[in-house]
C-alpha cells in the first residue's frame, strides 16, 4: 500500500505563511527571503499607500510584495504580460478573420 500524500506541502505552507505576513506587514515575504532592500520599500509604500488610499493600498502593496517573492514578478509585470498576449492573440483572431 502506498503512503498517502500530505495534505499541506513546505512550498504551501512558506506561501500561507508569507501571505499572512503581508496582511501585518508589507514586504514581510520579501523580508524573509532576506530582499530586505525591496522588502523595506515595499514597508514604506506600504504604509504610504494605507495614508493616501486607505487599507485598499496597504493590501495592494502587499500582495505585490508576495507576487514579486513567489514568482519573482510584481503585479504590474504580470498584468503587462497578460494584457500584451490578450492583444496579440486579438490581432492573430483579426488577421485570420480578414484574411477569410
Amino acid at each position: 500500500m502506498s503512503a498517502a500524500a500530505p495534505l499541506v506541502t513546505e512550498e504551501t505552507l512558506g506561501k500561507v505563511v508569507k501571505g499572512a505576513g503581508e496582511l501585518s506587514l508589507p514586504g514581510f515575504s520579501l523580508y524573509l527571503d532576506r530582499k530586505i532592500g525591496e522588502a523595506a520599500l515595499h514597508t514604506v509604500a506600504g504604509l504610504a499607500a494605507a495614508t493616501v488610499f486607505g487599507p485598499l493600498g496597504y493590501v495592494l502593496v502587499g500582495a505585490n510584495s508576495f507576487s514579486k517573492s513567489v514568482s519573482g514578478r510584481t503585479l504590474v509585470d504580470r498584468l503587462a504580460t497578460k494584457t500584451a498576449a490578450r492583444e496579440s492573440a486579438e490581432v492573430t483572431t483579426a488577421r485570420k478573420t480578414s484574411a477569410k
